[in-house]
Formats: structure tokens, sequence, C-alpha cells
């Protein structure tokens, strides 16, 4: 069964890419102070389950903590064990999605296609992240949430899936690890338009709200 968001006070994913232990305990300080009720930290990070204890033990209640890259069953338990709660894959496994909702988790299983969105609707996916959103580009995303079911008992996932959702990466790039910057994507009509602000501009989360109160969708990458 799903297992939904809980209620957010933005609707952003927070993505700790490469993130080290000693340096987690800061970063998620000042996410959380910033409003943050949603940090990933994946898998191919230095020690990254060490990192998702210390950032759990952190959090307040209602800050959501987890994981991302997970690939394995097996991950999914070590998630568990040191109190994750938020899942993201880079791809629909449905073996991982059914453990993952067996220890209470929120889940985010990658798509790129509506065979893999269908999928992860219907294995009970709490959201979708469109992965790689820069090779699907605006428009494919636009087009695969068009033909995503709506209605019915079966055909209502939809509804329990949260679309509405920016994923704010900060990571490492030759060393070098870049100021926060969200990816958007949003459908107004007449087609869908995505923008990557600079690093120059930091995170800019009032255009995720802006976007999110407008019942537009957003894509995590």
């Amino acid at each position: 069964m799903s297992v939904p968001f809980p209620p957010m006070k933005r609707l952003l994913v927070a993505i700790l890419r490469g993130v080290k232990p000693e340096e987690t305990e800061a970063i998620v300080g000042v996410l959380i102070e910033a409003g943050m009720t949603a940090i990933e930290i994946p898998l191919n990070s230095p020690d990254p389950f060490r990192s998702i204890a210390m950032a759990v033990k952190q959090a307040p209640s209602g800050v959501l903590i987890g994981a991302g890259t997970v690939l394995t069953t097996a991950d999914v338990d070590r998630l568990n064990d040191v109190g994750g709660k938020l899942m993201v894959s880079p791809n629909v496994d449905t073996e991982v999605l059914a453990r993952a909702h067996q220890h209470g988790m929120v889940t985010m299983p990658g798509v790129f296609s509506p065979t893999e969105a269908l999928l992860a609707a219907r294995s009970g996916a709490s959201s979708l992240k469109f992965f790689p959103a820069s090779v699907l580009g605006a428009s494919g995303i636009a087009a695969i949430r068009a033909v995503l079911p709506s209605g019915g008992d079966d055909r209502g996932r939809r509804r329990r899936l949260r679309p509405e959702l920016c994923g704010v990466h900060q990571g490492r790039r030759d060393g070098v690890r870049p100021r926060l910057q969200p990816l958007q994507a949003r459908h107004d009509g007449g087609g869908c338009r995505s923008s990557r602000e600079g690093h120059s501009r930091g995170l800019r989360s009032g255009n995720c709200e802006k976007l999110s109160r407008n019942r537009q969708a957003m894509i995590v990458s």
C-alpha cells in the first residue's frame, strides 16, 4: 500500500549527493532552519548510512530523512535500521518498493517511460522521480503525466502520487561543492517549460512554491 508524503512546508526534496558524515550535521541543520522537510542522502555518497543516521537523530519530528540510489532490499533494510523513512531509487524494482512499504517508507522510484510510471503507480509509489530528467525533458514529462490514470479504484493511484515536488541537488563536481539549485518543470496548458537556476542564484525555493500552488508538475532528477 502506498505511504503518502507527510505535510511539507516546502514542496522540495534536498539531495545531498557526495556529503560526508563530518559535513552532515551542518548542512542538515541549515536545510531544516530554511524550512526543508524532506532530505535525501544517496547511497553512492561516502559512508551514507552513517550520515543518514546522524541526520535522523538531528531532525525534528515531521522532517523526512532517507536515502537515494536505493537498489536492493538489503539497502532498504539498512535504511530502516538507521531510521530512514524516505526511499528514492533510480529505477522501478517492485521487490524494493514492497520492502520499503513493509517498513512504512515514503517511496519515490525513478521512471523514464509510461510503462515504468504506470508500473510504479500500480506498485504503490508515493511519488515519481523522472530520471534522467535532463534527457527526458519537460515535454516528455508532461506527455507521461497526461497518460497516468486518474479515476476508479486501481486507476486512482495518481491521486496518491505527489508530482508537485522540486528536486534540490547539492553535490560535488571536480572536488568543488556547488551551491544548492532547484530543477523545475512546469506545465501551463500551452506546453511544458523547464529551467535550472544558476549557481550564483543559490536556492530559490519561492519559485518552486509558486509552481506548486498552481498545481504544476515538478520533477526530481
